[in-house]
């Protein structure tokens, strides 16, 4: 039930939880890791049935940290290992070579599994209780603990001397030469990018690596890259491709440059006839309606409710448009200093040209930019970031290799997955 991580033969998931599982797998491959005791899961299934974890195994514990990278410290550092990862556990905290202190840590991190949070992620997740029991991990606690990603987590290049100081992430003072082998090595072994924990000393050992954060460019760049070195299949590089992030990568565009440019108030698009606050509002189509003035007052939240978006040409992020706007969900573009509104003649102007009440005129809440159009059928089209068009193109040559016997024999959670994915793309031109 007790083992050193470094003695063991084998380790499986299911009992060892993937934290213990990478570092072992780490170890195979020649990456030097500190000295780690692992507890099986099975004693958090003693935990469960007496409430109380067993003095002799936390001794046998003690007694294991006398020897190797432990005598380099007098606290210890416990962690918990998971078959299957999600949050809400209590973990990483130091202890000392205590038992009172070292059960204390332990069974902290074994109540929390069954707190309302840990519960509601582990549902969330659709993860079985059963198979989420956690295991432990005992380390040495190491003082000059530094951190250093696998990859640039802006472009999804790997880190090197030229790019490793431009991440908040990487915490070491200087980029080594062996970092760029060693982080090779790590990454190749556990097929994601990683953030590596590990002590800044001649042997480098690593604590424990964890998924980095990265751009959404800079995740798909990678996931391209390891399809086609092929370090991933095509199912697993699908499945790590989320269907909403999709839309990260278009974006609405015109040829001509924007008539005026306010503060971005509230988020989204909407496309519709001007209206003002004087306007007979008894006789208006309230399908496409954007309401402009100087500014609003609490007595207009109706008419903004009415519109599929609102534009001031006074006030900023913070004036009464652009908090109603946001808590209504309606784009709105606040502070145009550019426009002139007449409430009394219905015109609005703007530099030498004038626009009446019916003019189309197109709201971009995430950039603050209007445009006037008189065509309503005259609307931007979804365009894809040049710099990842040929990563969606290449995600849907996949899916397009699938054959209806394939997909078919798919799982149904990845079928929807696909579907889903399919959907986006048609959505964005790429598919038909």
């Amino acid at each position: 039930m007790i083992i050193e991580l470094k003695s063991a033969s084998n380790l499986e998931p299911s009992w060892a939880g993937t934290k213990a599982l990478h570092l072992f797998n780490l170890h195979c491959r020649g990456v030097y890791i500190v000295d780690t005791i692992l507890v099986r899961n099975a004693l958090f299934k003693i935990f469960l049935e007496t409430g109380s974890v067993p003095e002799d195994y936390l001794v046998r514990i003690i007694d294991l940290t006398g020897q190797g990278d432990f005598l380099s410290s007098s606290e210890l550092y416990v962690d918990y290992s998971l078959p299957k990862e999600f949050h809400g556990m209590e973990g990483g905290s130091r202890a000392s070579r205590d038992v009172t202190d070292l059960k204390f840590r332990i069974e902290r991190i074994y109540r929390s599994w069954s707190g309302l949070k840990a519960k509601s992620l582990r549902i969330a997740k659709s993860i079985n209780h059963d198979e989420s029991f956690p295991a432990i991990l005992i380390q040495p606690f190491l003082d000059d603990v530094a951190t250093v990603c696998t990859r640039s987590p802006k472009t999804g290049e790997p880190t090197d001397n030229e790019n490793w100081d431009g991440s908040i992430h990487n915490t070491v003072t200087k980029f080594k030469q062996e970092f760029t082998e060693w982080l090779a090595r790590i990454e190749y072994c556990i097929k994601k990018p990683r953030k590596v924990y590990f002590s800044d000393s001649e042997k480098m050992p690593v604590l424990r690596v964890t998924d980095q954060v990265m751009t959404e460019e800079a995740s798909l760049r990678l996931l391209h890259e390891s399809l086609e070195r092929g370090s991933i299949d095509k199912l697993e590089y699908l499945s790590r491709i989320e269907p909403s992030k999709l839309a990260i990568f278009h974006h609405y565009e015109w040829l001509d440059p924007p008539a005026a440019v306010g503060l971005p108030g509230s988020p989204g698009f909407a496309h519709g006839k001007i209206v003002f606050r004087t306007s007979d509002w008894r006789n208006l189509d309230e399908d496409s309606l954007i309401c402009v003035a100087e500014e609003y007052h609490p007595d207009d939240i109706d008419l903004i409710w009415r519109c599929q978006g609102a534009v001031t040409s006074r006030g900023g992020k913070t004036s009464h448009a652009a908090v109603i706007c946001r808590g209504m969900r309606k784009p709105a573009v606040v502070g145009a200093e550019g426009l002139s509104i007449d409430e009394k003649t219905r015109i609005l102007r703007c530099g030498d040209s004038s626009y009446r009440e019916g003019t189309w005129l197109f709201v971009d809440g995430n950039t603050g930019v209007l445009r006037f159009t008189e065509n309503p059928a005259r609307f931007p089209q979804y365009v894809v970031n040049s710099k990842v068009a040929q990563y969606v193109q290449r995600l849907a040559q996949v899916l397009e290799s699938f054959d209806d016997k394939e997909f078919e024999g798919l799982s149904l959670p990845l079928q929807y997955h696909l579907a889903n994915l399919k959907r986006a793309l048609r959505s964005i031109g790429y598919l038909k």
